[in-house]
Formats: structure tokens, sequence, C-alpha cells
């Protein structure tokens, strides 16, 4: 049964070989996922990788959007908007609190598409909403430290690095790491922890060929 691979921002698709690799056919448009390599890996442990049997599935399932928790998701929801200059839409105050970025994903040559960015929301911690009960259910606490999910953010031309890690800090955030190269995406990264405890990975593309500053780490590629 053939199977067809689905990545976040990509617009091409492969096909499984008979030993079971998955190459890259075409590369990705723009965003955190752009610039892979071709290289074959495996379909069955690839992070990121979800796997359609194209028998039973014509259009793949789509993500819609995130949100995160918080015990003042108001509180989260401006700093978000004062770090990245997204619209706070407060839908419902002070229990769940929408992100809008504003304007719609590029093209190959520069020009907007149809394709609006992806909303992100906050929830409470204590009354995770949608639920059945109006009360919500337990857990009602914010998860103790630990690894969790991870928000990569595209950081864009009209922004810088320095900006956004400056003013995630001065509103509580914690800085992860700065200044750092990942080649599997070709990507110059840095990271912040939120005051609720969420981490969060800003991309920069590194370009081709990758230009990669003197005083950035590295890492080998798998």
């Amino acid at each position: 049964m053939a199977a067809v691979l689905h990545k976040p921002s990509r617009t091409s698709i492969s096909r499984s070989t008979a030993k079971g690799d998955v190459t890259q056919v075409e590369d990705f448009t723009r965003g955190p996922m752009s610039g892979m390599s071709t290289r074959p890996f495996s379909a069955g442990v690839h992070p990121n990788v979800v796997l359609y049997h194209a028998s039973l599935m014509k259009q793949p399932n789509s993500l819609i959007f995130v949100d995160l928790a918080s015990d003042d998701p108001a509180a989260a929801a401006e700093f978000y908007s004062k770090v990245f200059g997204w619209h706070h839409d407060p839908r419902y105050p002070g229990l769940w609190h929408r992100l809008v970025p504003d304007g719609k994903f590029l093209n190959k040559d520069g020009s907007p598409s149809e394709i609006s960015h992806l909303n992100f929301g906050v929830f409470r911690a204590d009354n995770a909403r949608p639920y059945p009960d109006a009360e919500g259910a337990a857990p009602r606490a914010l998860a103790p430290a630990g690894r969790r999910a991870r928000i990569w953010i595209e950081v864009s031309d009209d922004d810088s690095v320095e900006r956004i890690l400056g003013t995630a800090e001065e509103l509580g955030a914690v800085i992860l790491w700065r200044r750092h190269y990942w080649p599997e995406f070709n990507g110059l990264n840095h990271a912040f922890r939120d005051p609720w405890g969420n981490d969060v990975v800003l991309w920069k593309d590194a370009g081709d060929p990758p230009a990669i500053p003197a005083d950035f780490t590295r890492e080998a590629a798998p």
C-alpha cells in the first residue's frame, strides 16, 4: 500500500521505497522547515513525519491551531502580543484568548499568498475549554518542570531576533540559548521560556549556501 509523506509548510509529497525509506522530491518553500536536505530517512522514526495511506486519505488532516496553558490567559496573550506584534483577540476573556498574526504566508517570489498565518490560543489551566462540564476537569494546574511541546516561530524580515529576545526577557521570559545553527533544517536559531513554562524557538533560514556567523555554535548533522 503506497504511503504519502506530509510535512508542515511543504508543497511536495514523497513516496516510500520498497525498503521503507522516504526521500524528499521537492524543496520546502518558506518557514522553519525550509532548506531540508534530500537525504533518505526512515519513515517510521524520523521526527515530524506522519504517514498517511493514500488509499484511505486523499487530503491530509490539517493542523488548525495550537493553544498553551496559563494561569492568566489575558496576561499570557499580552506577553505574546508585545513580543511578536500579534493581535490579541480575547474571545472568552480570562478563559481563552487568541493571538492572530497579521498578513499571509509568502509565495516563492515574495508576494503574499492566499493562506493566512496560523492562529494560536491561550487557555486557563484550571478550566480548560472546550469541555462538556462548565467547571472543567482535573488536572487544573500548569505542568511541572520537564520537556513539553515547543513553539517554533520564523522571525520576519521586518523584525529582529534581538528585539524579540529583549522584549521577552523584559516581560519575564528566560533565555534558553542564543546564536545556534542546526543544519537539519538550515536554521539560525535562538530560544526562550515564557513566564508560564512554554518554550519558544526563534528561527531564521541561513540561506543557500548557508551564511553562518562565526560566533554561532553548531552541531553536526545526524
